[in-house]
């Protein structure tokens, strides 16, 4: 029932002061446990909207599917309208096909670099994940989890402490310490 992810926060791959990467991290990083015994866990955010998408159209059929995607998933509190958008442009794209149009919102759940509005406009985004986003995206993104029928999410963050101690400045400590609340 959870969804998991272990980050490894390090000074130069992902710094705890560094709030997109830390989202980043986590949105690629989150992990389902696997179906069966010998499966792999499903990896990452993109990895368990598809999941659910092809679980519940085994359950619900596609006309059911598409009404949920359309009439409740947008009702679904979720702080970054955005991110709850991604997600349902995301399950369409997936029920339809449309791989171009899979690759670049897989991008953009991710917060890769070279997204640019103009690449997901069509989509109906009109922001990338940004760092002024990025905290509330990752909130975003444990309520998403809930809506996709998991019981909650579990966020391990590997070497906190010891990127606390070597933080160089005195801004870049309390950043992390903010971000750690």
């Amino acid at each position: 029932g959870y969804v998991c992810a272990l980050v490894s926060v390090s000074p130069n791959e992902c710094p705890f002061h560094e709030p997109l990467r830390i989202y980043a991290k986590v949105a690629s990083e989150l992990a389902l446990h696997p179906i069966g015994d010998l499966d792999e866990p499903v990896r990452g955010i993109a990895e368990a909207i598809r999941e659910f998408v092809d679980r519940q159209q085994a359950i619900w059929g596609e006309e059911q599917l598409r009404e949920w995607i359309a009439r409740t998933l947008p009702r679904m509190p979720m702080e970054r309208i955005s991110l709850r958008k991604a997600a349902q442009a995301l399950m369409l794209a997936h029920l339809d096909d449309r791989q171009a149009d899979c690759g670049v919102l897989e991008s953009w759940l991710v917060a890769e670099e070279g997204v640019r509005p103009q690449d997901v406009r069509h989509l109906g985004l009109f922001e990338v994940p940004s760092k002024d986003s990025a905290t509330a995206l990752l909130r975003s993104l444990v309520q998403l989890v809930r809506h996709l029928d998991h019981k909650g999410t579990v966020l391990l963050f590997d070497e906190a402490e010891k990127t606390l101690s070597i933080s160089g400045s005195v801004r870049q400590r309390d950043t992390t310490l903010n971000n750690l609340r």
